[in-house]
């Protein structure tokens, strides 16, 4: 009887271990039947797929963190656009002023100094502009960097969803009740060794 109780012992051991490798870490064993049937459905629309349903849930948190992200760096985008737009009218007509300016210093020499003076602006205004230049293309840099992260956390959201997906309930049932007969003869066994003793190694 006790080789015949450590013989099952070990079949449901193996069966286990393989359904877990089939579906990933389980959950732990010994859990009773009454409240693994009578709770919650282990399927996977239920989420009863453990760390499966888990990493999930996380992936599609983080596909909407990264997309949010997107969004956001897409808006900061648009908005230096605007600002290089409106600094670069401001370089072409204070281009146009100089331009202007030194046509008139040519014919009245009291004007050089408000030559000097839109001068000294343009370079200001180009110097803006430059910088927003700056700005923009890498805002750009780290809105593509964005783009390539969220297409990687959606790639992986899916690749898991369908993974998921195509576990069936009988499957996770199929676990259970293995996790059961796994607890139960295991507990079959303690109770035979503590009153015969234990089996002496294979």
């Amino acid at each position: 009887m006790r080789q015949d109780l450590l013989a099952q012992v070990d079949h449901l051991r193996a069966q286990l271990a393989d359904a877990q490798t089939r579906r990933g870490p389980g959950e732990g064993t010994g859990q009773a039947r009454s409240a693994s049937r009578s709770g919650p459905s282990s399927s996977p629309a239920n989420g009863g797929g453990g760390g499966d349903a888990a990493v999930v849930e996380a992936l599609r948190s983080a596909l909407a963190a990264k997309q949010a992200e997107v969004e956001r760096k897409a808006a900061m985008l648009a908005q230096l656009g605007a600002q290089l737009r409106t600094e670069t009218e401001r370089a072409d007509a204070a281009e146009d002023q100089v331009e202007h300016l030194a046509t008139a210093a040519d014919a009245n020499p009291a004007r050089a100094r408000d030559l000097e003076a839109a001068r000294a602006e343009l370079h200001d205004v180009r110097g803006q502009v430059a910088a927003l230049e700056r700005d923009r293309a890498e805002m750009d840099a780290r809105r593509m960097e964005a783009e390539r992260e969220l297409a990687s956390v959606r790639a992986a959201h899916e690749a898991a969803q369908a993974e998921l997906d195509a576990l069936s309930p009988e499957f996770f049932e199929e676990v259970e009740e293995l996790k059961y007969n796994y607890a139960q003869s295991s507990e079959s066994l303690a109770r035979y060794e503590r009153l015969y003793g234990r089996l002496p190694p294979a």
